[in-house]
């Protein structure tokens, strides 16, 4: 699986970690990077679980203004402090729909400090006309885990399987807090199906704009 997912974004199967869901792979960020006292940043309408997560390793959220439900990335910026250890930003976010363009991404990530992880949860991106490419800043090495998931437009949310991809020495240290066994074989099958499935995708996202 981490090899078809590898070919298809154009990046090493040592860039690729499995989850029981993206969830999953929120909850190793968790484990291998916060302990109690720190902070984790992210926007007002965000993922609820990005709060949940904070909250079960002792942690502190700080949560930047979304005014027209927009994420705004100086804000971001300005929010740090010398205990922020996670950055996430949801792109496109759930449950605003809102986008950060790529324009405005890089310089972002320029001006992160490199003890910060950045993650981009990109669960609905598929869903995107002009997604914003954020493989280059794993390919880069940087401090940047990116989460995909087939529980969206692939319609797999009962198999529990997603995806996070990132530089290969932060995949190596997320697989050290990773059970053994956490994705099962049949949604191993389910995705493998998916991934090459572009009749789905299209159809699905078709339905969707219409709606």
């Amino acid at each position: 699986m981490c090899n078809a997912i590898a070919t298809k974004l154009g990046l090493k199967p040592e860039n690729v970690i499995l989850g029981n869901g993206s969830n999953e792979v929120i909850e190793f960020l968790g484990h291998a990077f916060l302990n109690p006292g720190d902070d984790v940043i992210t926007c007002q309408c965000a993922f609820i679980v990005y709060k949940l997560l904070a909250t079960a390793f002792g942690v502190r959220t700080i949560e930047t203004p979304s005014p027209d439900y927009q994420q705004n990335l100086d804000d971001t910026l300005a929010a740090i402090t010398p205990k922020t250890r996670i950055i996430f930003i949801p792109n496109p976010n759930n449950p605003t729909g809102t986008l950060v363009s790529h324009a405005a991404i890089a310089p972002f990530m320029s001006k992160v400090p490199s003890s910060i992880t950045v993650v981009f949860d990109e669960a609905y991106f598929e869903f995107l006309d002009d997604p914003p490419d954020t493989r280059p800043f794993v390919r880069d090495g940087g401090n940047v885990v990116v989460l995909r998931t087939f529980s969206k437009i692939h319609g797999l949310a009962g198999l529990r399987i997603g995806y996070a991809v990132a530089p290969a020495e932060m995949i190596q240290v997320l697989h050290k807090t990773r059970q053994p066994f956490n994705v099962n074989s049949i949604a191993h099958a389910g995705a493998l199906a998916a991934l090459d499935d572009e009749a789905h995708l299209r159809k699905t996202k078709r339905v969707v704009d219409e709606g």
